[in-house]
This record gives structure tokens, C-alpha cells and sequence, in this order.
């Protein structure tokens, strides 16, 4: 479980650093409906189902922002003029 938690992650800080919200966007759906079978296949109840489902969500928009703030440190450390 501990794997899985790193690699959403690590999928999170990629796409924030590659891509915009129009790809996060199809991947948050998937993630959904992958948190949804591995609850059912798993045999969790309602709270625990919901927390999983909490849990992988906020790990990837969490590491997401992350990667935003990575770019954005990236572009405002190259800028070849001053800013004004």
C-alpha cells in the first residue's frame, strides 16, 4: 500500500510538472473508479472504501500542486530579463 502511495505521488508531482489541469483532470476519473474496484475487490466497508478513496485523491492533488510550484520555480529561475 505504501507503494502505491509513493507512486501516485511521484504520478502526481510528473503531471504537474509536464501538464496542465486538462490532464489531471481524466486522471483524478480514473483514480476514482480504481480507488472504487480495489474497495470492493478488497471487501472494505463504507468508511474505509471512502477513506481510500480520500486518501489516494489527496495524495495526487496534493504532489500535483507540488509539481506546479516545482515548475513554476524552474521557469522563474531561467528568465533571462528582469521581471518589470
Amino acid at each position: 500500500m505504501e507503494y502505491a502511495a509513493v507512486a501516485l505521488a511521484i504520478l502526481g508531482v510528473a503531471i504537474g510538472i509536464l501538464f496542465r489541469l486538462k490532464v489531471l483532470l481524466p486522471i483524478i476519473g480514473v483514480l476514482l473508479v480504481a480507488s472504487i474496484a480495489f474497495s470492493l475487490v478488497a471487501g472494505y466497508s463504507f468508511l474505509d472504501a471512502a477513506s481510500t478513496m480520500l486518501v489516494a485523491q489527496t495524495i495526487l492533488q496534493g504532489s500535483y500542486f507540488v509539481g506546479l510550484l516545482l515548475r513554476a520555480a524552474f521557469t522563474t529561475a531561467h528568465r533571462n530579463g528582469p521581471v518589470l
